[in-house]
């Protein structure tokens, strides 16, 4: 629907101007068309949206063999990933361990 107000998106959190085509459902708020159109990948370490949206690999990012394994920033600590990685995919830190 073309957006009479302006809003802020609830997944980017950026502003969806008066005028644009957005997503709108009351309760709950305004999305950017494209935001509402992308795959929601949760942080491996807190199950929070990853952020897809602000990524710096979304150009090269294969969301469907990545999103397993991808982290949100408020959770960008090197110790944390490995922990959450090890305890969900002890298969794959087994593997890099034997070559």
């Amino acid at each position: 629907m073309t957006m009479r107000f302006p809003g802020r998106c609830t997944v980017c959190n950026k502003t969806v101007q008066a005028g644009e085509t957005g997503l709108w459902l009351k309760g709950v708020g305004v999305k950017h068309e494209r935001c509402g159109e992308q795959t929601r990948i949760p942080c491996i370490v807190c199950g929070k949206p990853a952020g897809c949206n602000n990524c710096e690999m979304a150009d090269a990012c294969d969301i469907e063999s990545v999103s397993p394994l991808c982290i949100c920033p408020r959770c960008d600590s090197i110790e944390l990933y490995q922990k959450a990685v090890a305890s969900k995919f002890p298969a794959i830190l087994k593997s890099s361990s034997d070559e």
